[in-house]
């Protein structure tokens, strides 16, 4: 089964779907997840250990080594082993030691069956760096042990412009309940 995870929403749904104008899916490899890539932008997978990353950016980070603006997808496998808790006790804390280090803009959470859905956004505020605005939602599956972290990120002064683009990427995102 295959499931959408929105900005504050998780639903259960088709894998069939168009991709809207000015977009189109991209497979990422070796798993049945697929996420809307804008036209233009660019995708690119890695893995190392237990944990799958992957990004749609507007920059070509192969090239530059990185983004500005864009989604990134970390699937972090057997989080109980790791930490001896479970993926959404995990993502609990990790959303706590967040707010510790920054105030959150926004902060939200939400159960759909076995998934359990926990979000936030910030200001990331670098010296020298223009801020930038990360919006991060992390997908708890505690049957599979596996934790996806969901970020999408751009600077501040192009934020609604850019942010129409990635409520897109992540309200249509097809991830692998299995995983």
């Amino acid at each position: 089964m295959f499931i959408f995870v929105g900005c504050g929403s998780t639903l259960v749904a088709s894998s069939t779907d168009n991709a809207p104008t000015g977009f189109m899916w991209q497979t990422v490899p070796d798993t049945s997840e697929r996420v809307l890539k804008p036209s233009g932008w660019f995708f690119k997978k890695e893995v190392r250990s237990d944990t799958l990353a992957y990004f749609v950016t507007k920059e070509d980070i192969a090239a530059r080594g990185r983004l500005d603006t864009g989604l990134t997808v970390n699937v972090h496998k057997n989080i109980p082993k790791k930490t001896g808790v479970t993926p959404s006790v995990y993502a609990t804390a990790l959303i706590n030691q967040a707010a510790r280090v920054q105030p959150l803009k926004k902060r939200w959470q939400e159960r759909r069956g076995s998934l359990q859905g926990f979000g936030y956004m910030f200001v990331d505020r670098k010296s020298g760096e223009p801020d930038v605005i990360v919006r991060h939602l992390l997908v708890a599956n505690d049957k599979t042990g596996t934790l996806h972290s969901l970020i999408f990120e751009a600077p501040s002064a192009r934020w609604e412009e850019e942010w129409k683009l990635g409520e897109v990427m992540l309200s249509r995102i097809v991830l692998d309940e299995a995983m």
